[in-house]
C-alpha cells in the first residue's frame, strides 16, 4: 500500500523524528520534495537521519553499501539516508553552521517577499481603494511570510545554543 502525506518542517531535526515514525509504523519512504513524503508500507524497520550537505556528490560521500546506507532523497542541500534499523544509530557529523548558513539565506528571500507583498498590497490600497479584497491576499501571504520567518529564527536561536554548549 502507498500512502502520501504532505507535511511543511523548518527543523531537519523535527522532520527526522517524524520520518522515523513514521518507519516504526511500517512504513517506508520511497521519495520527497520536502513537501509531499510517498511511503510504501515494509515489512523491515528503516530508520532516517537528514544531513545538509553542499550537493549531492558530498552526500553520495556519506553513503557505506556494507551498512546498507542509501541516499533516498536530496531536496535543497538537504540529503534523506535511510538505513535498516538492525545496523544501528545513523551517525553524522552534522554541521549546525551550515545549516545556519541556509536557514538565513532562506530567511534573507522570504523578508524580499515580505517586503514585495507589503508594497503591492500597498500600491492596490492606493490605486483602487473600492476594490479593498484585493488587499486581503497580499495580508494573508504576508502573515504566512511572518509565521515563517519567526519559526526559522527561533530554530537559528536552539541551533546557535547547540553550538555555544558543545
Amino acid at each position: 500500500m502507498i500512502i502520501t502525506k504532505y507535511r511543511i518542517f523548518i527543523d531537519a531535526q523535527k522532520e527526522t523524528d517524524w520520518l522515523n515514525a513514521m518507519a516504526v509504523k511500517g512504513y517506508e519512504l520511497e521519495k520527497t520534495n520536502g513537501f509531499s513524503y510517498r511511503f510504501k508500507q515494509s515489512e523491515e524497520t528503516k530508520q532516517y537521519k537528514i544531513v545538509y550537505t553542499k550537493n549531492k556528490e558530498e552526500a553520495n560521500s556519506f553513503m557505506s553499501e556494507e551498512n546498507n546506507i542509501h541516499c533516498k532523497a536530496f531536496v535543497n542541500g538537504y540529503a534523506y539516508f535511510e538505513s535498516k534499523s538492525s545496523n544501528g544509530p545513523l551517525l553524522f557529523n552534522n554541521n549546525l553552521s551550515k545549516q545556519i548558513k541556509l536557514l538565513k539565506s532562506r530567511q534573507a528571500t522570504l523578508l524580499f517577499m515580505l517586503a514585495l507583498n507589503i508594497f503591492v498590497g500597498t500600491l492596490l490600497l492606493y490605486a483602487s481603494p473600492h476594490l479593498m479584497w484585493f488587499i486581503i491576499m497580499p495580508l494573508l501571504i504576508v502573515t504566512t511570510i511572518g509565521y515563517v520567518q519567526i519559526k526559522i529564527q527561533l530554530v537559528i536561536n536552539k541551533m546557535n545554543r547547540q553550538i555555544r554548549f558543545n
